[in-house]
């Protein structure tokens, strides 16, 4: 039986070599290390994309890089360190009015909050994701936000689609 390191997985990966010290190959490095689960690397990728764009004065790319360092500090449980960055992030986005990202974030920290058992925030911050991604029109943080959701009120989703009519439609249903 074979194992297999993420961290080289993440190395070995096209354009993600390990001298990459640009914020887009940071980013790239830090998304496959979340894809592959190796969080702890990730999330030093995306520390590093964060002090970069910082030192550019690029706040959407520091809201970006803080997004992301949420994500993998959730995944570890460090959730302190995942909701201080959220947070950071949910500022940045709101001040430069992105909804999207926004959304995404509130979605992080619905996260975070359930993780750490703290509901109702979870819920407000998994509402706040879902009314971002309705107002915005992207179906995939509508997704986002209602799995929060669910998972904030131990709800099964359901999603559904139908493929027959020439305009796709998706639509959600919680089962209780």
């Amino acid at each position: 039986m074979s194992t297999i390191s993420t961290e080289g997985a993440a190395r070995r990966s096209p354009g993600l070599a390990d001298d990459a010290e640009t914020y887009d190959a940071l980013m790239a490095r830090s998304e496959h290390c979340r894809q592959v689960g190796d969080h702890s690397t990730g999330r030093e990728c995306a520390k590093k994309a964060a002090a970069i764009a910082l030192a550019e004065g690029d706040a959407h790319r520091r809201a970006d890089a803080l997004s992301r360092i949420s994500v993998h500090s959730a995944r570890l449980s460090e959730l302190e360190q995942a909701v201080r960055a959220g947070k950071e992030a949910l500022r940045i986005y709101e001040s430069v009015d992105d909804m999207l990202g926004a959304s995404r974030t509130n979605a992080i920290l619905a996260f975070a909050f359930y993780l750490a058992d703290l509901l109702s925030e979870a819920a407000a911050h998994g509402i706040e994701a879902q009314r971002q991604a309705l107002a915005c029109g992207d179906a995939q943080a509508q997704r986002w936000a209602s799995l929060r959701l669910s998972m904030v009120y131990d709800l099964s989703l359901i999603h559904i689609s139908e493929p027959t009519r020439r305009t796709p439609i998706s639509y959600a249903v919680f089962c209780l």
